[in-house]
């Protein structure tokens, strides 16, 4: 069972402002999944095989 995010409140507490995390680039099932759970992926710089996916939380409800 997939964990929550957590509420708005938990995130200020906790002092949380992002999810930041790498998936290879030849990954598209994870990007493609991490996309359509809202995170915006970028290439890293210092490698092109990976890329940098990042969700804002203070953006979630």
């Amino acid at each position: 069972m997939r964990e929550p995010i957590p509420s708005a409140n938990h995130r200020r507490w906790l002092g949380l402002q992002e999810i930041e995390g790498q998936v290879l680039h030849e990954n598209s099932t994870m990007l493609a999944m991490c996309r359509e759970l809202g995170f915006a992926v970028s290439s890293a710089p210092e490698d092109r095989g990976v890329c940098v996916v990042t969700l804002r939380l203070d953006d979630l409800p």
